[in-house]
Parts: structure tokens; C-alpha cells; sequence
């Protein structure tokens, strides 16, 4: 599995766009996510003339969800290998109170504060047989 800024860029190395700029920009714009993923575009790209490559990037019509999530899909593909796979999918608010302000946290309804996770867990079950105390075969 992908684990920190190395790995980030390895999930969507792959991503086709038909230009290798483009694939070059997506490597750069998920390195710099991965550093700080709470910030706005505008706070991790200060310089100017690097926010503008970010918006174009994601302007381009050649730049599409699909197209950045695909390497990543089939990653994870690979990494669920021909087992059978459940993924069991949630989405949930974190909420905190309005008192006791939470760094990188912007106030909304009522002065409270809140993020959305949305997780994905796959699971896959591989027959396991034990042999009981009589002897007898156990599919776990």
C-alpha cells in the first residue's frame, strides 16, 4: 500500500493524458498535497505563476477524474489480487463544538467546525481449514 509522499506519486504515476507535462504536473501537485493535504490550493502554492500551472492543470480537458484516479484504481485492483473483494464504503461528519478552535479548521454552520471522511475498506475472505479437537475438517 501507498505511505507517504513517495507513495502518493507512485498511486498516480501512471495516469495517461496523453502529455507528459501533465503527468510531470499531477506528480508535482500530489507531492505538495501530501505535505499539508488541510491547505487550500492558494496556501501551497504561494507563488503565484505555481497556483496558475495548478488551475490550468485542472482546467485542461484533458485532465479528468478519471484519468487521475485510474493508475490508483488499478493499483488497488492488483493489490486485491483474484480474491473476492467486498470494499464496504462510509461517509461520515466529524463534528467539534464551536468553542476550542481547531487549527486548519474553518468555522461553518453556527460557528461549529466539521470535516468529511469518506472511507472504503476491502476486504477479502480466503478459506482457511483447521482441523478440530474430533479431527474433522474446519472451513474458517
Amino acid at each position: 500500500m501507498a505511505s507517504g509522499k513517495r507513495g502518493i506519486r507512485d498511486e498516480v504515476a501512471g495516469a495517461e493524458f496523453g502529455d507528459s507535462r501533465l503527468t510531470r504536473r499531477l506528480l508535482k501537485v500530489v507531492e505538495v498535497l501530501a505535505e499539508a493535504p488541510e491547505k487550500s490550493f492558494p496556501r501551497l502554492f504561494e507563488d503565484s505563476s505555481e497556483l496558475e500551472a495548478v488551475y490550468r492543470f485542472l482546467g485542461n480537458e484533458k485532465v479528468t477524474p478519471e484519468k487521475i484516479l485510474a493508475p490508483h484504481i488499478r493499483a488497488t485492483t492488483e493489490r486485491c489480487g483474484t480474491n473476492r473483494v467486498i470494499v464496504a464504503h462510509d461517509t461520515t461528519t466529524v463534528s467539534f463544538r464551536a468553542e476550542g478552535k481547531r487549527q486548519g479548521l474553518g468555522s461553518h454552520h453556527r460557528g461549529s467546525q466539521h470535516f468529511h471522511i469518506h472511507a472504503s475498506l476491502a476486504v477479502s475472505h480466503q478459506p482457511r481449514t483447521a482441523r478440530g479437537a474430533s479431527g474433522d475438517a474446519l472451513h474458517l
